[in-house]
């Protein structure tokens, strides 16, 4: 079934009082517009069910969300013709499933796949953890099937040179060497796997990773205490086992991230975590990449997982302290683009670099805080260059699930900035936002 279709005609058989104007995918979801009474647009973004984290309306099978501009105030009659609109879609009693939002999507929905200047592939549902602030739902999200792969990776690679490929559990997914070598056929010069680290212990299987054309994994490692580890990702014994996971990475001269996700178990650990990774893997070039809990899937269920911002903040900045700023120069760095000059002797030669890590006592961490995860920039004065958004220039896209409060007008970082989580600011406030001049 095409969903936009399905709107289509059942608009037009039933003497809607609204004109249905343009139907279009847009990311995840379906950007459907609405001429109102007094000829103004009213959009609405149809999703997934669950994968909004404020809605209109929701059925069992999809979320209805209101497409507001920031600061805008509806009069009664356009309040009325949103009503009218948002009720006549759950009448419809859209019951898509999988399948059908891949059918609706479709090629011309690309875009859903491009983050920044980076392409995201979800390979996988299936998990081998569980962890309390997923936000990879059981549905579309930006997931493709194996048999669309290469013609997706060959069209995406035209408009990026890196690739992330995540879960899930990405490595469950029994075909990641297979995608990760069409990856390098389609000209991608960076490919990354998502992981829990937990299958990256067979140093085999790493090996095979690194063979197709894996260059670097971003790996969940959410606090160092494995207590508080095992217990956000639901799985006993699973901190250990990330360690011995990364540690097999490292030996395979893989370039390494730390994924760690704010939540209200980990926030104030942060600095003494900041010093752990360092200290446990003394010799290896680490990034560390940070986020708050995104308010989807799980957390949309249990909101308070989000700590506040006004909390968060120290910790955060005390930890960013310790570490390099995104983009700083080391002899990785350097290694990494003489073998790429180098093409062919690019394996003999990260072998060499890993050698020389090893010669390195002094922990170099990298840091960073990703964008648009609901962190705005006011919460790193001083440290804004460990922020994606800092080096974002023009206005940053509007999301419907973001918003900028009042406060946000007069600061400096306002056209930078993506602001916080709607749903954030339902449980906390928006009070705590202090532009910087």
């Amino acid at each position: 079934m095409r969903i936009d279709r399905a709107i289509e005609d059942a608009f037009a058989g039933r003497g809607f009082p609204l004109d249905v104007g343009r139907i279009r995918p847009e990311g995840l979801s379906l950007r459907v517009t609405f001429r109102g009474r007094k000829g103004r647009d009213i959009d609405v973004k149809i999703y997934p069910r669950g994968e909004a984290s404020s809605t209109c309306a929701s059925t069992p099978f999809v979320d209805i969300l209101y497409l507001a501009a920031d600061g805008d105030v509806m009069d009664d009659e356009a309040r009325r013709d949103l009503e009218t609109i948002v009720d006549a879609l759950v009448s419809l009693d859209l019951r898509p499933g999988l399948a059908d939002w891949e059918e609706t999507l479709g090629e011309s929905a690309d875009s859903r796949f491009l983050c920044g200047p980076a392409v995201e592939i979800k390979l996988t549902r299936r998990c081998n953890e569980a962890c309390i602030f997923c936000k990879s739902s059981s549905r579309l999200e930006n997931y493709e099937t194996a048999a669309r792969i290469p013609g997706l990776l060959e069209r995406l690679a035209r408009r990026a040179d890196f690739v992330t490929f995540s879960g899930g559990e990405t490595c469950l997914d029994p075909h990641l060497e297979r995608h990760i070598a069409a990856a390098r056929t389609a000209g991608f010069r960076g490919i990354e796997v998502q992981t829990n680290g937990l299958l990256m212990q067979d140093r085999a299987y790493v090996r095979r990773l690194v063979r197709a054309g894996m260059t670097c994994a971003l790996v969940s490692l959410h606090s160092h205490l494995s207590e508080i580890s095992d217990s956000i990702t639901r799985c006993k014994g699973g901190f250990a086992g990330t360690l011995r996971g990364i540690g097999a990475l490292l030996d395979e001269n893989v370039d390494v991230s730390l994924c760690h996700v704010f939540c209200s178990l980990n926030t104030r650990l942060f600095p003494s975590y900041v010093r752990f990774v360092g200290a446990t893997f003394p010799h290896a070039f680490l990034g560390i990449v940070t986020t708050l809990a995104i308010p989807t899937f799980r957390v949309r269920d249990t909101p308070d997982l989000m700590p506040r911002l006004s909390e968060l903040a120290p910790y955060l900045v005390e930890g960013l302290s310790m570490c390099l700023p995104p983009g700083s120069e080391d002899r990785e760095a350097v290694g990494d683009r003489v073998s790429d000059t180098l093409g062919g002797a690019r394996h003999a030669l990260r072998s060499l670099i890993g050698l020389g890590r090893k010669l390195v006592t002094r922990p170099r961490l990298r840091a960073r805080v990703i964008s648009h995860c609901g962190i705005p920039l006011c919460m790193v004065r001083g440290f804004e260059q460990y922020h994606d958004e800092h080096a974002i220039t023009g206005s940053f896209p509007a999301d419907i699930d973001l918003f900028h409060p009042p406060a946000c007008g007069g600061c400096r970082w306002r056209e930078r900035c993506s602001g916080i989580w709607r749903l954030y600011a339902d449980i906390h406030g928006d009070g705590e936002i202090r532009p910087v001049p």
